[in-house]
């Protein structure tokens, strides 16, 4: 979801090429950074292919490689954050994600203080795992009020209710959006 997998070309990046355009549009400078790049984001006509989407990573697994993948990329202000969906499809419960993602918000905010953290909800999904994922969404604006009175710079962004529900809306794995 995050990386931008299982989307048409015309979208590659899932929605960092929209994004960018939205932003650039209201006027502000956007250059995506990340260890990884779209090979063929040029070719889609955009430029700016650069990422840290991790196909198929838990939240342990992000926090476990965080601080490499920091020291090779140039200091974010903003870090967006969609994380969580690939725990529940492992068979992760609730109460584990969240204290896995309070870890890794902690050391988001050590190694890059000065960041912006925006931390969004999980889409919703058309399999099995919704109800639990729904659970994990509710906590997450409790754990972007615990992490701003520590003084770390979270914000939450609830994007499950910004995406459809038709099967339509979806791949054929009822998780990542179709577009």
């Amino acid at each position: 979801i995050t990386e931008g997998y299982v989307v048409p070309a015309a979208v590659n990046g899932g929605y960092r090429k929209e994004l960018h355009s939205l932003l650039t549009t209201q006027g502000y400078a956007v250059d995506y950074v990340g260890t990884l790049k779209y090979p063929d984001a040029v070719l889609e006509g955009w430029v700016d292919g650069d990422h840290e989407g991790r196909r198929g990573y838990k939240i342990d697994e992000i926090r476990s490689e965080a601080a490499l993948w920091l020291k090779r990329v140039p200091n974010p202000d903003v870090i967006l954050l969609h994380i969580g969906t690939n725990d529940f499809w492992a068979g992760g419960d609730v109460e584990t994600a969240q204290d896995q993602l309070r870890s890794l918000l902690a050391e988001l905010s050590t190694l890059r203080p000065h960041a912006r953290i925006i931390l969004s909800s999980l889409n919703p999904r058309t399999d099995s795992f919704e109800t639990i994922q729904d659970q994990f969404n509710d906590s997450l604006p409790g754990i972007v009020s615990e992490q701003v009175t520590l003084g770390r710079k979270v914000t939450f962004v609830d994007m499950h209710d910004g995406f459809g529900t038709a099967p339509a809306d979806f791949s054929v794995d009822g998780v990542h959006p179709s577009s």
